[in-house]
């Protein structure tokens, strides 16, 4: 088995494709409307082992700014990690991920990601940590909408660029622990937060 190592190819359309067909098929996520409506960019990096035109194995570094204990930082976001069937039990995805966090720390304060706890000792072994996640949720109860507000919706095309406005324009939730990045956050909105 020969592999070829590719990293930063999101200008080679034929790599672009390979990715998404990649993904689809990993994760069955389509980034393909990201893409056509402008918000995929290079701040979301791939680190990936080719098989010819085919990926056997993948992961992507997400570079950001955060704010966090009340102070802005480069922030990096390991994700999309996977490998083909036909390559898993190979290493392929710890040398990746191993690949991905040194180029990240040379560039970010730090980085994290996101794992389910079978694939979490994959990570533990790159040097990860884990850390409990918080999510707080606030009922809002008992408010009447005002007669002036409109349900904002993600196919019309006007209130796509007022979303991505007021994305770019957003202050961070939290202090602590928030992020600024608008095409992150048009990601969220085109795939998880349509009806909402």
């Amino acid at each position: 088995m020969s592999l070829t190592f590719r990293t930063d190819y999101w200008d080679d359309a034929q790599a672009k494709s390979a990715f998404i067909r990649f993904l689809h098929h990993i994760h069955r996520l389509d980034l393909t409307l990201w893409d056509k409506l402008g918000f995929w960019d290079h701040n979301y990096r791939p680190f990936s082992y080719f098989d010819g035109n085919t990926i056997a194995a993948s992961v992507c570094v997400y570079s950001m700014d955060m704010m966090v204990e009340g102070r802005r930082c480069s922030v990096a976001q390991i994700s999309g990690v996977g490998t083909d069937e036909k390559y898993r039990r190979r290493g392929l995805s710890l040398a990746l991920t191993e690949r991905a966090i040194e180029w990240a720390s040379s560039r970010h304060e730090f980085f994290y990601l996101f794992a389910d706890a079978d694939a979490f000792k994959l990570y533990e072994r790159a040097g990860f940590r884990r850390v409990v996640e918080h999510k707080t949720r606030i009922p809002v109860e008992g408010c009447k909408p005002r007669g002036n507000v409109v349900k904002l919706d993600i196919e019309n095309k006007r209130h796509l660029e007022l979303i991505y406005q007021h994305a770019g324009k957003r202050t961070a939730v939290s202090d602590r622990l928030g992020v600024f990045n608008e095409k992150l956050f048009m990601f969220w909105c085109l795939y998880f937060l349509r009806d909402n």
